[in-house]
């Protein structure tokens, strides 16, 4: 982690800690998007992920302030911990490589879960979040617009990789992350999210930024990954007029694979 990587951390964690709720949320993305995820310290041996630190805080300030209790799990919790736990033992008795990555990845994801279930507690919060990550985002894109003009990823002066990655004459952007295709990720799953978003009228306009900053970046990535995604987020939303009755879709679902299966060599 070099001098400005480490200064936009400590901004961003002190935001995490002891800003109010909401804004500690945003913190949070701030952390997602701009604090790259090759910016770590070595201590020991071990390596501390920037954002690993951050997640660690935020989990620890949740259960400081009471704003999240284990108390208070429900049914989704208790099923996204068994997935992690049990995805993890089956890994670990299967490889004799890769253990502490996978130990890691498990704590990642149970760390930043449950850190946001206690910073996000209803849906008026969800809704800000929305506006304020749409807000965040134009910074980001506009990164990501030098970084496809210029070939020069502007995220390695925070200590990220500076990359190229070209694909059929177009340069696959990697912005903050290690991948393009995580890039890309990011933007088709906020996608449907600001789709949503549109039907209120009072966040219209910040639906429309989310919206147009979402394609932006799966553009970005140049990534067939995000870019299905992106299809299947505009299909699923095309599906909101029959959602009471999907038992119909899924039968010409199975017809059409049924079909299929007969038609294709």
């Amino acid at each position: 982690m070099n001098p400005v990587g480490a200064s936009v951390f400590c901004i961003i964690a002190l935001l995490v800690v002891v800003a109010p709720r909401r804004w500690s949320l945003l913190g949070m993305m701030a952390g997602v998007l701009y604090l790259t995820q090759r910016q770590q310290l070595v201590i020991g041996g071990l390596n501390l992920f920037a954002i690993r630190l951050l997640g660690l805080m935020a989990f620890a300030r949740v259960l400081a302030r009471r704003e999240f209790s284990f108390g208070r799990l429900n049914g989704l919790d208790k099923s996204l911990v068994g997935l992690y736990a049990f995805a993890t033992l089956v890994f670990l008795l299967r490889s004799k490589e890769g253990l502490a990555f996978q130990i890691g990845l498990m704590v990642d994801t149970l760390l930043g879960y449950f850190a946001f279930r206690g910073l996000i507690q209803n849906k008026a919060d969800f809704v800000w979040l929305l506006r304020g990550l749409a807000v965040l985002l134009i910074p980001y894109v506009v990164m990501l617009a030098v970084e496809r003009m210029t070939l020069n990823n502007l995220f390695s002066i925070l200590g990220g990789g500076n990359y190229t990655w070209i694909r059929d004459g177009k340069l696959r952007c990697m912005g903050s992350f290690r991948h393009p295709s995580l890039l890309g990720t990011l933007g088709a799953s906020f996608f449907p999210l600001y789709v949503g978003l549109f039907f209120s009228r009072p966040d219209r306009m910040y639906a429309k930024l989310g919206i147009a900053l979402s394609v932006l970046i799966v553009l970005a990535s140049n990534s067939g990954g995000p870019m299905n995604a992106l299809f299947f987020g505009v299909v699923g939303w095309m599906l909101w007029g029959v959602r009471a009755r999907m038992q119909m879709v899924r039968r010409c679902l199975l017809a059409s694979v049924v079909i299929l299966h007969l038609v294709m060599k």
